[in-house]
C-alpha cells in the first residue's frame, strides 16, 4: 500500500493519552492509533462520502477497475463511434476513487483523438515519468485530486494549475 506522510500537531495532553493507550497495548504505536482513529472517522462518514460522490461534483459513477481499464479495443470503438457521428467528439470526463494511471501512450492516444481529460479522483493519480509536461498541458482540461498526485513535480505542478484553472 502506497502511503502518504502527514504532520498534526497535538496538544501535551491528547498525545499523553494517546501515549497511555500504546502503552498500554491497546494500539502498537503513535501511527497505528492515529490510522485507526482516521479510519473510524472515516467510516462514521461514509454515508455523507457516498452522496458527496453521487453529486455534480463527480458527475458519474464508474467502477474503478472500468476506469483504469484503457486499451486499444476502447480507444478503436470511440473512433469508430466519431466516425459515425463527429457529434460525439468530447472530453474524456470522469469521477472516480483509487488509483489512476495514465502514461505517455495513452496521453499521446488522447492528444491524437483532440480530446482532453476532465478527472476528478479521490484517492491517486500517477502520471508515469515519461510524460512531459507540454503532454499534460495538451491533454488535461481539468484535474481535482483529493488525495495524492504521483508525478514528476513539473508535471504536478502543471496539473495543480490545472486543477486551479491558470492555464
Amino acid at each position: 500500500m502506497d502511503t502518504e506522510k502527514i504532520t498534526i500537531n497535538l496538544g501535551a495532553v491528547d498525545l499523553g493519552q494517546i501515549d497511555l493507550l500504546v502503552d498500554q497495548g491497546f494500539y502498537s504505536n503513535r501511527s497505528d492509533f492515529i490510522r485507526t482513529a482516521i479510519r473510524t472517522m472515516l467510516s462514521t462518514h461514509g454515508d455523507d462520502l457516498q452522496r458527496i460522490k453521487s453529486t455534480n461534483l463527480f458527475r458519474m459513477d464508474k467502477v474503478v477497475s472500468e476506469l483504469n481499464k484503457v486499451n486499444d479495443e476502447a480507444t478503436q470503438a470511440v473512433q469508430e463511434v466519431e466516425k459515425i457521428n463527429p457529434a460525439s467528439r468530447g472530453g474524456y470526463s470522469f469521477a472516480g476513487t483509487g488509483m489512476f494511471v495514465f502514461d505517455k501512450a495513452y496521453l499521446e492516444s488522447v492528444k491524437i483523438s483532440g480530446r482532453k481529460i476532465e478527472a476528478t479522483i479521490v484517492g491517486m493519480l500517477v502520471i508515469t515519468k515519461d510524460v512531459s509536461v507540454e503532454l499534460v498541458k495538451e491533454t488535461f482540461k481539468k484535474a481535482k485530486v483529493y488525495g495524492v498526485i504521483k508525478a514528476s513535480e513539473e508535471v504536478k505542478s502543471a496539473l495543480l494549475n490545472i486543477a486551479d484553472n491558470k492555464h
